[in-house]
């Protein structure tokens, strides 16, 4: 099984970060339905006009009518949702099955807030992730590698790993790579769903989130409500 996991927001606390932060994950026993899609998505993209030297992702595509790496002769400039509809609509009819967490980070407690970077990311991750690992006798997990550790604690890596195994209870064949979503497909999809996600719960815009929302096979919403 193939787990892509991608995350929007941050887990700072600083006074112009985000109200939330999400985790989507998406899972695949085969990943080239999902290859197909976002190869086709963006081979469009640049058929329309898109410059090669942008990334193709969620928020770069939002955000194309006030980016001036954006040219105007981009056909989707000025009307990119329905451009994100579409990308959306064919991950979920992809057979992915699709998991999301998102944390209301002002109702962290003032103690956990001043824990070292990474380690809340973990516990959250873990949260998603450890019971749906366990549940498979062998596991490959897709990690965006810009994500940043600053602790001596257990590492990311290391902390999925343990839980898994004891959750497992037995053997097991686990696999964690750190890519980038320009490298793997499957992690460029998650993109897409954890921002849909994210402009559910950072500002209330759910029509993105509803296009998947059928193909959501566990929400957790922490503190919110």
């Amino acid at each position: 099984m193939h787990f892509f996991l991608d995350e929007s927001g941050e887990l700072g606390f600083h006074p112009n970060s985000s109200r939330a932060f999400v985790i989507a994950v998406l899972r695949v026993e085969n990943p080239k339905p999902l290859k197909r899609v976002i190869k086709s998505f963006n081979a469009k993209l640049l058929r329309h006009g898109w410059p090669q030297e942008v990334e193709v992702k969620a928020a770069n595509v939002f955000g194309a009518p006030r980016s001036p790496a954006i040219p105007e002769s981009f056909r989707c400039k000025h009307g990119p949702d329905p451009l994100l509809r579409g990308i959306l609509a064919a991950i979920a009819a992809s057979g992915a099955q699709l998991d999301v967490l998102a944390v209301n980070k002002g109702r962290i407690n003032a103690d956990l807030r001043q824990l070292p970077h990474g380690i809340l990311y973990n516990y959250y991750a873990g949260q998603v992730l450890i019971d749906r690992i366990a549940a498979h006798d062998e596991v490959t997990l897709w990690v965006d590698k810009r994500n940043k550790e600053l602790h001596s604690l257990l590492h990311f890596d290391g902390c999925i790993e343990t839980e898994a195994f004891l959750r497992k209870g037995g053997p097991m064949r686990l696999e964690i790579i750190h890519a980038t979503a320009e490298q793997v497909y499957g992690l460029a999809a998650a993109d897409y769903v954890s921002w849909a996600a994210f402009r559910k719960y950072e500002s209330g815009d759910t029509r993105f989130y509803r296009t998947i929302a059928g193909s959501i096979t566990d929400e957790q919403a922490w503190f919110f409500g």
